[in-house]
């Protein structure tokens, strides 16, 4: 069971790549990327884990196990921030 709600904190690292990636710190922004795909990973198993204990909810939500988002959380683990060239210079 999670002991707590990442409500809070992913909402800040999400907002947090975005301004790391503008001001091209892209390191800073990979690191908040990560973690937020690690507190994805944990929700999804913790969904997973008490769907698959109960009947009824594995009824009412056994739908959306195969998909692929929740085999793999696609839309957040896949995204990459985009490193420039080496010859780009700021401006």
């Amino acid at each position: 069971m999670l002991r707590q709600s990442y409500l809070r904190v992913a909402k800040r690292a999400a907002i947090m790549v975005g301004r790391y990636t503008h001001a091209h710190q892209f390191k800073r922004a990979r690191r908040e990327l990560k973690f937020l795909r690690t507190r994805l990973g944990r929700i999804i198993r913790d969904i997973r884990r008490k769907i698959e204990g109960n009947a009824a909810l594995s009824k009412l939500h056994g739908g959306l196990l195969p998909c692929p988002m929740w085999r793999r959380p696609t839309r957040i683990a896949c995204r990459s921030v985009s490193v420039p060239p080496a010859d780009w210079q700021k401006t």
